[in-house]
C-alpha cells in the first residue's frame, strides 16, 4: 500500500485523544515521539568483592577498591570492567533509548553516594606514610611490635626519644626500654670472601666499589675444551675431619681463566712457596648441593661431638650442655632441628677441606715438613671457593629465613612454654656468631694483617644480627630462668619438666663460675648475653 492511501484512510484521527481514551493517559515530555519504545532498566547493588581488614599494623598498606567493584555492569553483571557513568544510564542502547523508573532512580542515587570520594591526601596521610616507610627501614619498636599492631609505631620528639606509645607510658609506668628490630636483621651469615682473598673472581657482583666482594650464586663451570668429546666427571670424597662420613662430589677438569687461582702460597722463615693443583671443578652443582644437605642431616651429632668436646671448663661445659640438650630436643622441635643444622653448615665454610680416598686428582703429599700440606692433600683453590658458594647460597641462607619465621611465630607474642626452645635455638645462634668472628680474627691473624678483623662487613652485620636477635630475647625477660636472684622465683613464673630443670640449676650453677667477656671474637662473648640481666647492645670496634 502506498503511503499516501494509508494517510488517506485515517484522515480524522487525533493519536492524542485516543490514548486518552484507551489508557487515561495525559502526555508526558518524554511521550512526543510515538514511536519511543520504554524499557525500564533494572540497577542493583551487589556486595563488594574486595575484604578489608580492620586491624591494621604499622606496614599495613590501606588499598581502595576501584569504584566499578561496587557495580554490575550494564551489559553482564559477572563484567569485570567499568560500568557505565550514572550519567550515561540513559544514553541510547542499541539504538533504542532507556527510561528509568522511580526505584531504579532512587537506586542510583544510593549508588552514587556509596561511591568513594577523591580527596587529596592530608597532612596527617603524608605523616603517616613516611613514619610507615621509616618502620619498613629500621623496623617499629619492640614494645609496639609486641602490641596487637592497631596503631603504629610513630617516633618521639627527638631522634634518639622514645616512640610517642613508649612515651605516653613511661609517664604512666616508668622508664620503657623502647629498641627498633625487625627479625630481618638477623643476618648472621659470611656470604662470601673478601674480595683480595677470593680463589676466583668469576662470581663477583658488578659494584662501584672494587674492593666490595657481593658475590652470586654458582654456575657450572664449562668442562675443559680437550675433554668436550668425552665430559665424564670423576666422583671425589671430601672431609674436615670432624666425621667418619664424607662429602661426595662430581668434579672434571676446566681451563682457568685470569682470576683463577691453581695453587695455594704458604711460608716458611720468609721463603715463598706454592703448593700446584690441578684445574678441576665441580662439574654438577645441584648434585652437590643434595651431597651437602645428606651430609649435614647424617654428620650433624658428629660435628657437634666433635668441635664442641666435653669439659670440666665452666664455659666450655656450658655450652656443650646447651648443645646436646638442644640435639636431644630437636626430634620434638623443628626450630631446635633446624637451628642446629644451620650451626654445622656454618662450620662447612670455616674448616678447610681435604681429599679422602685412593682418587687424589693426582695430588701428593708434599715433601716438606714445615708445609701445611704434608699431612693432608688439600681440594683446588676454586673448589673449595665452590663448595662455600653452595653451602651459603643453597643451605644457610633458606635454612636462615626459616628459623627467622619460626622464631618470629614463637616470640610476637611470646608464650612460657615455647621459652625453652627460644633460649636453645638464641643460645646455639649466638655460638655461630661467636665462632665465626673467632674464624675471622684468626684469619686475620695467620695473615699478618696487623688488625684483629679481616672482613669488615662480615663484622658490622653479624654484630647487628646479634644484637637484633638479643633484642626480640631480652625484651621478653629471656634472661629471666638463668638470672633470677631465687630459683623459687623461676619456679612460681614457669612451669618445666624435670629435664629442663636440671638443665636450668646446672646451667646457674655454671654461670656462677663464668666471667662475662668483654672482647668481640672470644669464647662466649655473645651467648653469655643470653643471660646477661642487665644487657645493653654491644658495640664492636672494627679498625
Amino acid at each position: 500500500m502506498a503511503a499516501g492511501s494509508y494517510d488517506d484512510q485515517f484522515p480524522l484521527l487525533d493519536e492524542t485523544a485516543l490514548d486518552e481514551v484507551l489508557f487515561g493517559l495525559s502526555p508526558g515530555p518524554m511521550d512526543s515521539d510515538p514511536n519511543l519504545f520504554h524499557r525500564p532498566l533494572q540497577a542493583s547493588l551487589e556486595a563488594s568483592p574486595y575484604q578489608f581488614v580492620t586491624g591494621l599494623n604499622c606496614n599495613s598498606k590501606i588499598e581502595v577498591p576501584p569504584p566499578w567493584a561496587h557495580i554490575q555492569t550494564a551489559s553482564s553483571p559477572s563484567s569485570s570492567g567499568t560500568p557505565l557513568p550514572p550519567t550515561d544510564l540513559s544514553s541510547n542502547y542499541n539504538g533504542l533509548s532507556r527510561q528509568i523508573s522511580s526505584e531504579s532512580k532512587r537506586k542510583s542515587e544510593l549508588l552514587n553516594e556509596a561511591l568513594p570520594n577523591k580527596r587529596s591526601k592530608s597532612a596527617y596521610s603524608h605523616t603517616h606514610s613516611t613514619h610507615t616507610a621509616m618502620n619498613r627501614k629500621t623496623g617499629a619498636c619492640l614494645p609496639c611490635q609486641m602490641r596487637t599492631n592497631k596503631h603504629g609505631c610513630v617516633p618521639g620528639p627527638d631522634q634518639d626519644s622514645p616512640c610517642q606509645a613508649c612515651l605516653k607510658k613511661a609517664q604512666a609506668l616508668g622508664p620503657v626500654l623502647c629498641r627498633r628490630a625487625r627479625f630481618q636483621d638477623v643476618k648472621l651469615i659470611r656470604l662470601g670472601p673478601s674480595r683480595d682473598f677470593a680463589t676466583t673472581l668469576r662470581w663477583l657482583k658488578r659494584s662501584p666499589d672494587p674492593q666490595k666482594g657481593e658475590w652470586k650464586k654458582l654456575t657450572n663451570i664449562s668442562v675443559m675444551k680437550s675433554r668436550r668429546t668425552n665430559p665424564g666427571y670423576t666422583e671425589l670424597r671430601l672431609s674436615q675431619g670432624h666425621s667418619k662420613g664424607t662429602l661426595n662430589l662430581r668434579v672434571q677438569e676446566f681451563d682457568p681463566v685470569e682470576s683463577d687461582k691453581t695453587g695455594y702460597q704458604w711460608s716458611d722463615n720468609g721463603i715463598t712457596h706454592v703448593y700446584r693443583c690441578p684445574h678441576f671443578a665441580i662439574a654438577d652443582r645441584d648434585h652437590a648441593a643434595d651431597q651437602v644437605r645428606q651430609f649435614i642431616d647424617l654428620n650433624s651429632d658428629e660435628y657437634v661431638d666433635r668441635l664442641l668436646p666435653a669439659s670440666s671448663e665452666p664455659s666450655a661445659a656450658f655450652v656443650r650442655m646447651a648443645f646436646q640438650t638442644a640435639l636431644n630436643r630437636a626430634q620434638k622441635s623443628s626450630l631446635l632441628a633446624m637451628t642446629i643444622k644451620f650451626w654445622v653448615a656454618g662450620r662447612l665454610i670455616e674448616d678447610p677441606w681435604s681429599i679422602q680416598g685412593q682418587e687424589s686428582l693426582g695430588m701428593k703429599l708434599d715433601s716438606c715438613p714445615a708445609s701445611p700440606f704434608s699431612h693432608r692433600i688439600p681440594v683446588p683453590p676454586i673448589m673449595d671457593f665452590q663448595i662455600d658458594n653452595i653451602v651459603i647460597f643453597d643451605y644457610l641462607m633458606n635454612m636462615l629465613d626459616c628459623i627467622r619465621k619460626a622464631m618470629k611465630q614463637r616470640i610476637m607474642p611470646i608464650k612460657k612454654e615455647d621459652w625453652f626452645d627460644i633460649h636453645l635455638a638464641t643460645f646455639v645462634l649466638l655460638q655461630h656468631v661467636d665462632l665465626t668472628m673467632k674464624h675471622d680474627v684468626d684469619f686475620a691473624l695467620s695473615h699478618n694483617l696487623h688488625k684483629r678483623f679481616s672482613n669488615r662487613p662480615l663484622i658490622e652485620m653479624v654484630t647487628f644480627g646479634a644484637n637484633a636477635l638479643l633484642s626480640f630475647h631480652q625484651h621478653e625477660k629471656g634472661h629471666f630462668p638463668l638470672s633470677a636472684p631465687k630459683w623459687a622465683d623461676v619456679e612460681s613464673s614457669y612451669t618445666f619438666d624435670e629435664t629442663q630443670k636440671n638443665y636450668l640449676l646446672e646451667a646457674r650453677r655454671l654461670i656462677q663460675q663464668i666471667q662475662l667477656p668483654q672482647i668481640p671474637g672470644n669464647d662466649l662473648f655473645w651467648t653469655s648475653q643470653v643471660y646477661d640481666r642487665n644487657w645493653q647492645p654491644a658495640t664492636v670496634e672494627v679498625f
